[in-house]
């Protein structure tokens, strides 16, 4: 299979298939409480941060609050239900911690790219499967 970008596509004539994509900012004036809701993750991850003990947990805690995040911009049940693991795993953790096992850092910091990436698209999960630093091909 070939994937190719829209603006790679030419017709028999040599002229672009598709018109050029234009992007446009839109300002966006959030009331106080929408801003509030942005808000409180930053400051949960600065705490949650600065208790982290090496650079493994400090991945780890970096990638389960961008986790969070999307989560809470993508639907209020899905940040519940996020939100409740997230805690059960928090309350849990410092009574079993030396046997849960820890990923690398480096494996962290490959889905803290993609979580990024994510983001950044708005969670389109269409052009999230086509970028390519979002979700490498095998």
């Amino acid at each position: 299979m070939v994937r190719r970008l829209k603006s790679e596509l030419v017709g028999g004539d040599g002229r672009a298939r598709f018109p050029k994509r234009r992007l446009d900012v839109i300002e966006v004036a959030y009331p106080e409480d929408e801003r509030q809701v942005h808000a409180w993750p930053k400051e949960y991850a600065r705490l949650r941060q600065a208790d982290a003990a090496d650079d493994g947990e400090r991945y780890a805690t970096e990638f389960v609050l961008k986790l969070l995040k999307k989560r809470l911009f993508s639907s209020p049940a899905a940040f519940a239900a996020t939100l409740s693991q997230h805690e059960k795993t928090v309350t849990g953790r410092r009574e079993d911690k030396a046997a849960t096992r820890r990923p690398s850092p480096g494996i962290l910091r490959r889905q803290i790219t993609q979580t990024d990436v994510f983001i950044q698209l708005g969670g389109n999960s269409h052009v999230r499967e086509s970028h390519p630093y979002c979700c490498p091909g095998p």
